[in-house]
């Protein structure tokens, strides 16, 4: 027999399915040992050592996501690994609690914790709270919602405001809790103020009318025992008035042009405020 012969021969159910195990447990192994040495590398002492774990752990993740065949693999490695990859993103995240003297800074050099790894710990965190759902309910109770929500206008970068906004709605998404702690800590007051502000980015401004418009028409619940989504839309309403309120209060699709334009005319009725609105509002800020 020629070897094109053999090369043309297919396997029989018996073999496919030996072979097709293999495979499964070879890729099983191969995201797991990725994650072991990413969150080893994140758990560097030097700043720029940790960035790059937390830039392996989000390869792995988006690895782990990338087919069928993977995402059930890397389901379980993550229902293995998730406390160890939530517990060095709170360390990263709060990095007072781990290094007495450590300070955020955006320089990469030294044991400080820098911006960008801060940013790259949100977007593990984003990722971990979609496939994971116990992620939400630890870093919810572990007081992550509060530390996101604080750093939201102390982000020197868009980048990293970006991330806190995608980390702050995947900690809500179906999860009470974390809704409740978000609006009670005027989560919805601050992301307002990104859209006031004129010093924030077009990119911001544009995540933080989406992720306002998702809240207040998809997120939060409405009724008793405590109706969430009102006092959003009263809080948002006391922001920035009630014409760009009622333009956020709109199922708005923003996949195509259409978002592009609302926020265009968020940003067109926030100009119509009065003057002395905006320095009211600019006092209890």
């Amino acid at each position: 027999m020629s070897v094109s012969s053999l090369s043309q021969m297919k396997p029989s159910g018996e073999y496919r399915a030996i072979l097709e195990q293999i495979s499964r447990e070879r890729l099983h192994f191969d995201l797991e040992q990725q994650l072991q040495d990413a969150l080893w590398t994140a758990r560097a002492p030097y700043s720029f050592w940790r960035l790059r774990g937390y830039q392996d752990l989000a390869a792995v993740f988006c690895k782990g996501t990338a087919s069928t065949e993977a995402a059930s693999a890397f389901q379980h490695v993550v229902s293995l690994h998730w406390a160890a990859v939530l517990q060095v993103t709170i360390e990263t995240l709060t990095p007072d609690a781990k290094y007495a003297d450590a300070n955020v800074s955006p320089a990469w050099d030294g044991k400080d914790v820098s911006e960008a790894e801060q940013t790259e710990a949100m977007k593990v965190l984003q990722a971990l709270c979609i496939i994971h759902r116990a992620s939400k309910d630890a870093a919810g109770k572990a007081g992550i919602v509060e530390v996101l929500v604080n750093r939201l206008r102390r982000c020197s970068t868009a980048a990293a405001t970006n991330a806190c906004l995608d980390g702050l709605l995947a900690l809500m998404l179906d999860n009470d809790p974390n809704q409740a702690r978000f609006v009670q800590l005027q989560g919805i007051e601050k992301m307002c103020l990104l859209l006031r502000e004129d010093n924030v980015p077009p990119t911001v401004r544009k995540r933080a009318a989406e992720y306002l418009n998702l809240l207040l028409t998809q997120v939060l619940p409405e009724g008793p025992p405590v109706d969430l989504k009102r006092r959003a839309q009263r809080s948002m309403q006391a922001q920035l008035g009630l014409p760009a309120a009622q333009v956020l209060l709109e199922n708005v699709d923003w996949g195509t042009e259409t978002g592009e334009l609302d926020v265009e005319h968020i940003e067109f009725q926030l100009q119509d405020l009065s003057a002395a609105t905006i320095s009211r509002l600019s006092q209890t800020a």
